[in-house]
């Protein structure tokens, strides 16, 4: 009994301190505990060129944007370049994954990774999962 109250009010504490937020197209999610924001989802996105801000404001407070989730641009084929800033940490397998356009055997997207010197996870399928390949 009493592991499932500890389970149930782990669930209510995360529950609450996790939530969701479109800004600008780009779909986060916000950790109300720790005031960080992951990049989640990009669907809403119909710019071509983006770059994730180090922070974001929602509701009246700050939140540093420190990951990036799996597929979060996966499901988006309208953008061209992706700027990440230096308060990146993490980005999660396939983060990129989607039907990118080759020419000359060369990708016509680039995810500039130049700013992210914090960053201390990177997958081996960042681009590509097994589904995915050249169109």
């Amino acid at each position: 009994m009493k592991r499932t109250l500890f389970l149930l009010i782990f669930i209510i504490y995360t529950v609450q301190n996790l939530h969701g937020v479109i800004l600008d197209g780009i779909n986060y999610e916000l950790d109300a505990r720790e005031r960080s924001a992951s990049v989640n989802t990009t669907v809403f996105l119909t710019k071509d060129s983006v770059i994730i801000p180090e922070e974001i404001t929602y509701d009246g407070f700050s939140y540093t944007v420190k990951k990036i989730d799996r597929f979060a641009f996966g499901a988006n084929d309208s953008y061209k370049y992706v700027k990440l800033p230096h308060t990146i940490v993490e980005i999660e397998n396939c983060a990129f994954a989607s039907k990118w356009d080759f020419k000359n055997g060369m990708p016509l997207k680039i995810v500039d990774l130049s700013d992210c010197i914090n960053l201390y996870y990177l997958p081996d399928s960042l681009f590509f999962n097994g589904s995915y390949g050249r169109s």
